[in-house]
C-alpha cells in the first residue's frame, strides 16, 4: 500500500479528531469509569509504567528489551522461549494491502530466525516517512495473540493496570484473552472491532504504533456497497492495483473524515472502547501487551453484537428457506452450518458462559434479606446481566436455537428463575 497523505484523514476540526492523553497520576479509577468507560470514549494513559512499578513489569527488563530499552531483545527472547509454538501472521509486504495476512504456527525460534535474517540491523528510519514500505523486505511476519500468561501463569510479565482489572472475560476464560504482540516495522492489524464487543487495552513496551479509530456510529461506512464485506483498511478505496475501488467502498472517504489518528509511543497505554473499528500499524519494531475485557459497563455491547450476527444470518436467503418437508429451517443444525453460523454459536456460547458464571458467583454475595429490595438498589452487575439472560432465553426458546441450547447445556430458564426467586427482577 502506498503511504497516503494525512490530509485524507484530518478533514474535520482538530478538536473532533484528537484523543485525550492523561497521566495515570491524574486519572482516578472513578474518573476513568465516568469519562471513558461509561462514555465509550478512547483515551491514551501515560506513566502507567513508572519507576515504582518497573519491578512488576518484567517485560521491561533485559529479558525482553535491549540495553537502550527501545528495541526488543530478540536474542534473549529466543533463548528463553524458543520452543514455544506461537501464532504468526504473514503479510505479503509491509503496510496495509487488500490481501488478508496468512495465519500460521511456528516456534519462537523460527520467528526470531526470520527476524534476524530480514531485519537485524536493517531497520529503516525515514524521517519524511515517504518511501518507507518500498524499502522494507517484501514478506513481513507478525507474532500475534501470544497467550503468554496462559502458558506461563507464574511468570511476572507485567501487572494489569488497575483501570482494567474488572475483567469478566479473562476471569471466566482462564486468561485466554491476554496477549503479547511482537512485530517489525510495517507489520499491521487489519480493520476490525474487538471480539464480542469487548473493550481492549494495549501497552507499548517499546516501539511506536499508529492507530486509526472509527466511532461506532460510522461503522456502516466501512462496508462495501452491498453492506457485506468489511474493508481491509481505511484507505482500501485508494489502493493502487487493488481489487476494490471507491465504487465498491463508497463510504471510506467519509469514514476517514471521522477517523481519529493516534500515535502511541513506547510505555503509553491506549483504551479502545466497545464497537470502535480500528487498524494498527507498527511504525518501529514494537513489543506490546494487550487484553480484551468485558464487565457490567459493556456487556450490553456483547449482546447487541450477537443479536446483529443472528439478524444478518436470518436475513440471508440461505437461512430463511424451508426444507422439502416444509419444516422450519434450523439455523444451527449440523447439516446447515457454515463458518458464519459457527461463529454465531461460538459468540453466543462465550456470552452465556460469562453472564451465567458471573451471576452465580455474585448471587451468594447478596444480603439474605431481600424483602425490601428496591430496583434502584440492585447491584449494577445484575442490572446489566438480567437483560442479557432474558434475551438469551427468548432466543433459545425458538426452534432455530433449541438444539444449540441442549448442546451448550444452557440452563438459562433455571438461572432466571433463581434470580427471580431472589427478587432481583
Amino acid at each position: 500500500m502506498m503511504i497516503h497523505d494525512n490530509s485524507e484523514i484530518n478533514e474535520l476540526p482538530s478538536s473532533q479528531n484528537i484523543i485525550d492523553r492523561v497521566s495515570s497520576s491524574q486519572l482516578t479509577y472513578k474518573d476513568f469509569v465516568e469519562s471513558y468507560m461509561n462514555q465509550n470514549k478512547p483515551v491514551i494513559i501515560t506513566n502507567i509504567i513508572d519507576s515504582n512499578e518497573e519491578n512488576n513489569w518484567r517485560v521491561r527488563s533485559d529479558d525482553w528489551l535491549d540495553p537502550t530499552k527501545t528495541r526488543p531483545n530478540i536474542k534473549h527472547i529466543q533463548k528463553l522461549f524458543g520452543d514455544e509454538l506461537v501464532s504468526v501472521h504473514e503479510q505479503e509486504k509491509a503496510g496495509f494491502t487488500f490481501a488478508r495476512p496468512r495465519p500460521t504456527k511456528m516456534t519462537v525460534t523460527e520467528f526470531c530466525d526470520w527476524w534476524f535474517k530480514h531485519h537485524h540491523e536493517e531497520e529503516i528510519v525515514d524521517e519524511n516517512n515517504k518511501q518507507l514500505h518500498s524499502l522494507l523486505p517484501p514478506k513481513i511476519l507478525y507474532l500475534k495473540d501470544w497467550k503468554f500468561l496462559a502458558n506461563f501463569p507464574s511468570y511476572p510479565l507485567y501487572q494489569c493496570p488497575f483501570y482494567f482489572q474488572n475483567d469478566w472475560l479473562n476471569q471466566y476464560m482462564n486468561g485466554a484473552y491476554k496477549f503479547v504482540y511482537l512485530g517489525p516495522q510495517g507489520s499491521c492489524t487489519r480493520l476490525h472491532a474487538d471480539v464480542l464487543g469487548s473493550y481492549s487495552w494495549s501497552t507499548n513496551i517499546c516501539g511506536q504504533k499508529r492507530w486509526y479509530m472509527i466511532p461506532p456510529s460510522y461503522t456502516y461506512l466501512l462496508y462495501d456497497c452491498f453492506g457485506h464485506r468489511l474493508a481491509s483498511h481505511l484507505h482500501q478505496d485508494l489502493d493502487e492495483g487493488g481489487r476494490s475501488s471507491s465504487t465498491f467502498y463508497p463510504g471510506l472517504k467519509v469514514a476517514r473524515m471521522h477517523a481519529i489518528e493516534v500515535i502511541q509511543e513506547a510505555t503509553e497505554t491506549i483504551f479502545v472502547p466497545s464497537g470502535w473499528h480500528h487498524t494498527v500499524e507498527n511504525m518501529e519494531p514494537t513489543l506490546s501487551v494487550n487484553h480484551n475485557w468485558i464487565n457490567e459497563t459493556n456487556i450490553s455491547w456483547s449482546w447487541q453484537k450477537v443479536k446483529r450476527e443472528i439478524d444478518a444470518l436470518c436475513n440471508d436467503a440461505a437461512f430463511r428457506k424451508s426444507n422439502e418437508d416444509g419444516e422450519e429451517y434450523n439455523l444451527c443444525s449440523s447439516n446447515n452450518k457454515d463458518d458464519s453460523c459457527s461463529q454465531v454459536e461460538d459468540d453466543l456460547y462465550l456470552l452465556w458462559i460469562i453472564v451465567s458464571k458471573k451471576a452465580m458467583d455474585t448471587l451468594p454475595l447478596l444480603p439474605h434479606d431481600n424483602s425490601n429490595r428496591k430496583e434502584e438498589s440492585f447491584p449494577s452487575i445484575f442490572r446489566s446481566i438480567i437483560p442479557v439472560l432474558k434475551g438469551i432465553q427468548c432466543l433459545t426458546n425458538t426452534e432455530m436455537f433449541s438444539k444449540w441450547k441442549t448442546r451448550s447445556n444452557c440452563h438459562v430458564d433455571d438461572l432466571l428463575k433463581l434470580l427471580s426467586d431472589a427478587k432481583l427482577f
